[in-house]
């Protein structure tokens, strides 16, 4: 069964007022339940474009597809209210070597725009 380790996400772009941004992830493999990471209901990772949050600990396996959200928190805990920043999908027979990039598909210069690099390692 395929299986990659979510490594790092690099911010190389996002507006923010505050300048930086509260970032958490949202997977779906196979279309079953959804993982939250960090997994706290508030929990998320400060980054500010340019910065990078180490990750290594997040394994997802899957048979057919699996999808990986980013989303900005400003400490909401409904996830209506959250910013969806972008969404990257690893596919079973792929070989995929390079980071995958997630936008959330707004002009640079609009004020909303954002673009993230998900680095990633196949585990089989």
């Amino acid at each position: 069964m395929p299986k990659v380790r979510i490594d790092r996400i690099e911010c190389q772009a996002q507006k923010d007022a505050k300048g930086e941004a509260e970032i958490w992830l949202l997977a779906q493999s196979d279309g079953g339940m959804h993982v939250r990471y960090p997994a706290g209901p508030v929990a998320a990772q400060n980054i500010s474009e340019g910065g990078t949050w180490q990750i290594g600990d997040l394994e997802l396996e899957f048979e057919g597809c699996c999808n990986l959200a980013i989303y900005e928190q400003d400490l909401n805990v409904d996830i209506s209210l959250t910013d969806f920043q972008g969404c990257v999908s690893f596919m079973a027979g792929a070989d995929d070597l390079v980071d995958k990039i997630a936008t959330n598909g707004s002009d640079s210069s609009d004020s909303g725009y954002s673009k993230y690099a998900v680095g990633f390692t196949n585990l089989g």
